[in-house]
């Protein structure tokens, strides 16, 4: 081999060892490459399981809060009881100086009623009908027992005797007569029997007979528009009235031949 042939295989042989170093030094960046792919898929991983980690101590957190609320509610029913438990218990001592005894019967069967609702307020109305039919009307009296058995101020059970209708705050007859004043009845002619009713009780509209019998007052409907003209006797309802229906209606109460309910 010449001299320039020798000078030719050298250079080939540098430049394969060059390209064989630049090969090496690619595979070795390969390398590297991955192996950062690597970390940064592990540092992923680990991101993830921090963030489920997290996620998981937040449910565990509102777990416990759910637990807290719970627990709170619980206490509060409790507390709830308790308190009427106690205004039930004091109903129990009043004063006989002070006021006029309930019936034994009926304030155990009244405490028992408001303790089975789940708040003493809803039992409010019966209550209130209850004594009232005990006492004939909501008197002041009335009034204060009802706020001790229940638990309320008097003012809170005055503001909702005021509100119904079928609440009296003053006396009334034993027959709480209620006159239909709807347009249906208007139609069939209540106007004469209105007029025939205070002829007959000789009472203005509103007012009680002497004997305390009888009491007359207005309703504005009481659903009976099919057999119009009506009126409610306490708690019965009586329909297509005559002026005769009417004086049979007032003799027979007065006789006692008929008790209305309630």
């Amino acid at each position: 081999m010449t001299g320039e042939g020798q000078e030719i295989e050298v250079r080939r042989q540098e430049i394969e060892v060059r390209r064989q170093e630049t090969e090496d030094r690619r595979q070795k960046s390969g390398d590297r490459s991955q192996e950062t792919e690597d970390r940064r898929q592990r540092t992923e991983g680990r991101s993830q399981k921090t963030g489920d980690r997290r996620q998981k101590s937040e449910d565990r957190r509102q777990k416990a809060e759910d637990r807290r609320q719970k627990t709170g509610d619980r206490r509060q029913k409790t507390e709830d009881r308790v308190r009427r438990q106690k205004c039930l218990l004091t109903a129990y001592y009043f004063s006989c100086a002070e006021r006029a005894m309930l019936p034994l019967e009926l304030k155990e069967r009244l405490i028992r009623e408001i303790a089975e609702a789940e708040t003493p307020r809803e039992k409010v109305v019966d209550v209130m009908l209850a004594l009232q039919k005990d006492y004939g009307y909501m008197s002041d009296q009335a009034v204060e027992d009802a706020a001790a058995l229940l638990g309320i101020t008097p003012l809170e059970v005055e503001e909702l005797a005021t509100f119904y209708d079928f609440i009296y705050r003053e006396p009334v007859g034993r027959y709480v007569i209620r006159v239909c004043d709807s347009t249906v009845c208007w139609m069939q002619g209540h106007l004469s029997l209105v007029d025939h009713i205070l002829s007959r009780l000789g009472i203005k509209m509103g007012g009680t007979t002497p004997d305390g019998l009888f009491t007359l007052l207005p309703v504005c409907c009481i659903g009976y528009c099919d057999f119009a003209p009506a009126i409610m006797v306490n708690d019965d309802v009586y329909g297509n009235l005559t002026t005769q229906k009417i004086d049979e209606l007032l003799r027979r109460f007065s006789e006692q031949d008929l008790l209305p309910k309630g």
